[in-house]
Order: C-alpha cells, then structure tokens, then sequence
C-alpha cells in the first residue's frame, strides 16, 4: 500500500507520538503548535508537555523584536533549560516518515492476516452501542485514524503493538 501524503503521515505519526513543533518566522517571532507554520523559516520538534513552556522562554528571553537568529538562539537556550530535545522538522520528518511506512504495513498485515476483522466487529459494536444511547458516533475513517495513531503512539514508546487494550483505547 502506497502512502498517499508522505508528509502527512509523518506529521500525524508525530502528533500521536507526543510532539508538537515550534516555528520561528521570517521576523524573529516564533509559534508553537502541532505542525509547522508554513510561514517558518526554521521549525523544530519537541515533547508536546514541554512546548508552551519552551516556547514562552524563548519569546521572553528574545525581547521585543528578535532576530531569527536570536530566536533560535533563545530556543536552544529554553529547550535546553526544560531539558527538551529539540529534532530539527527535516530529521523529524524523516524519521517520522519511516515510522509511518511501518504503520502501513501493520494495518495492511492487520488486512491480510484477518486482524482488521477484529477492528470491525469492535467498530459496528461501538456504534450500535452509541446509536442504542441515542449518541452519535465517529466515522469508520475516524476510526481507521485512530487505530494508526494507537499504532503510532505504541511503536513510538517501544511498547508492544500487540498488547491488550489497543481496541479500548481506539474507541474511548
């Protein structure tokens, strides 16, 4: 199975693992969110409990009209104080990309194995149980999506892909 938006994928796979991105601009102001700003000059990835406070530092340390070059700076600087590993976007992109294709290929060996059966079951059994309660219930995409980052999210800590509680956490 091809990846239609490899980038895509990537960022996904980031977000579920615990990540967010901070973004310095052109004018030495820098954002923080789950994906770069497509107005960045320079982006980079870290833990999502560290970003706020990593983020604010720098701003604050960088004063009122920083350069991109004292942004970074006071990035590093912050990252460093909170003990946050800053990933360049292009090293996390790739990396994430990898992990990405692995997804892929769970899902698919999920699809090939009759695994995705067991999905489905659960699936129409949520939903049926939402529908008896009167509730709406998300989409079988939307499933499908949150599959890939319970996926995502066990490869990304080294955790077994296979352990119990993967159904349960999809459909909370």
């Amino acid at each position: 199975m091809a990846m239609k938006n490899p980038d895509k994928a990537a960022i996904d796979y980031l977000i579920a693992s615990g990540a967010s991105c901070v973004s310095v601009l052109a004018d030495g102001t820098i954002k923080a969110g789950p994906k770069p700003d497509r107005a960045a000059v320079s982006a980079w990835w870290l833990p999502e409990d560290k970003v706020i406070a990593v983020s604010r530092q720098a701003r604050r340390e960088a004063g009122a009209t920083p350069e991109v070059s004292i942004m970074l700076a006071a990035l590093r600087q912050a990252a460093a104080d909170h003990q946050a590993v800053l990933t360049p976007h292009e090293t996390a992109i790739e990396r994430a990309g990898d992990a990405a294709v692995r997804i892929d290929a769970f899902v698919d060996s999920m699809r090939r194995s009759g695994g995705l059966q067991v999905f489905n079951r659960h699936f129409k059994a949520a939903k049926a149980a939402a529908a008896a309660r009167g509730e709406g219930f998300m989409s079988y995409t939307v499933a499908l999506s949150r599959l890939r980052a319970q996926v995502g999210a066990r490869l990304a800590a080294g955790g077994d892909v296979y352990a119990p509680g993967l159904m349960a956490e999809v459909f909370r």
